[in-house]
């Protein structure tokens, strides 16, 4: 049998085998754990699933250790970096995300059933490093297939749609073809909105966007989160390349949004109908513009400095501003000040101010295109 556990990681399961050993040789690292481990990544996710101690002594077993009841209503305790449960089947009981009846089970084969991709489904044994692998994770992981477990489990909590989707994107994954089947009979009106969000968060700061995009249209769900009805595959195929790209320059997670807006009007209250976070709020105060030139940076760059504008968004647009030198800092960091109170001493009232601020902007920008000015100066410009 090959031990498939690195050393550097075997390492830090030192205390936690030392603990459970006199109990149990049947504990398991899971999920995403095994996952990562098996791709060569360190894992985040540091879940163990302990066999052959029932509830009441592995409370006790916890208590002593100090550990932190963080499920215990699901069998699951926080140690260290470490979050060891017991086997556990989940059934749907009613409606929402909580109405599960949680029943303790000592099967691994039947306790994996509760997981929502194969992926995520495989087994470690951290004593030995034997893999388990009831439903063929390793050759869907080895071969980039999202798939999942089971039809009715999965059908139970339908935000493992977009969890499908976050993987898909997440590691450039095709969704196959029965689970994308499965999906488009299932509804997310049982979801709540913030439990949406959360997950669109998460699918936001993957590298391969693009096949997000093209999942999402697939499933019909980009009218449903986002109000846009889009008709053309191809239209969808481009945006989605555009927002890989522009996640890839920017590495800004409000990109979708900002770039749904740009292309296809999305509507500000979005924000609202998703739970996004405030600062999602720039997607529609700040300027779009996909064609932006010198003339349009230097100007924007009197109000913010380039990088924090959500255009700069391509190697382009990122290289120009740093050659005009206003990616880093703003007009007014690189010694130009020009502001409302100067404009009002020298005479101009009401709208006029505006009006004179805009044309001494544009008149800056035209002397450091023409080479009059160069940036950084220091001091008031007229």
């Amino acid at each position: 049998m090959i031990n498939i556990i690195p050393f550097s990681f075997s390492s830090r399961l030192i205390s936690i085998k030392e603990l459970l050993s006199p109990y149990t040789k049947r504990a398991y690292l899971v999920g995403g754990c095994v996952r990562d481990l098996l791709l060569g990544k360190d894992p985040n996710d540091l879940d163990i699933e302990v066999y052959d101690i029932e509830p009441r002594k592995f409370d006790k077993i916890m208590q002593k250790e100090g550990a932190n009841g963080v499920g215990k209503s699901y069998f699951v305790y926080k140690l260290g970096e470490f979050d060891l449960s017991l086997p556990r089947t989940e059934n749907k009981i009613g409606k929402g995300h909580k109405a599960f009846k949680v029943s303790y089970c000592n099967s691994e084969k039947e306790a994996s059933l509760r997981r929502d991709f194969t992926i995520n489904a495989m087994m470690l044994n951290i004593f030995t490093g034997e893999l388990l692998d009831f439903h063929n994770g390793e050759s869907d992981l080895k071969n980039g297939i999202i798939r999942h477990v089971n039809d009715e489990k999965f059908a139970e909590d339908s935000l493992r749609i977009l969890r499908g989707v976050r993987f898909a994107s997440r590691f450039g994954f095709e969704i196959a073809p029965e689970t994308m089947r499965l999906m488009k009979t299932l509804s997310l009106n049982d979801i709540s909105a913030d439990r949406i969000g959360n997950e669109l968060i998460k699918i936001f700061q993957t590298n391969h966007q693009d096949s997000a995009v093209e999942v999402l249209w697939s499933l019909g769900l980009f009218n449903r989160l986002f109000g846009i009805s889009v008709g053309k595959e191809t239209a969808i195929k481009s945006f989605g390349e555009k927002v890989k790209k522009a996640f890839e320059a920017s590495g800004d997670y409000r990109q979708f949004i900002y770039l749904l807006r740009g292309n296809f009007d999305l509507k500000e209250n979005i924000l609202e109908k998703l739970r996004l976070p405030n600062d999602f709020k720039a997607c529609f105060e700040q300027p779009y513009n996909e064609e932006a030139d010198a003339r349009f940076l230097l100007k924007l760059s009197f109000k913010i400095p380039i990088k924090e504008w959500l255009g700069a968004n391509t190697l382009e647009i990122v290289e120009t501003a740093k050659e005009l030198g206003v990616y880093e800092r703003a007009m007014k960091n690189l010694g130009i000040s020009l502001n409302g109170y100067d404009v009002i001493c020298d005479g101009f009232q009401g709208i006029a101010v505006g009006v004179e601020i805009n044309r001494r902007q544009d008149k800056i920008v035209e002397q450091i295109l023409e080479g009059k000015i160069r940036l950084p100066i220091w001091g008031r410009v007229c």
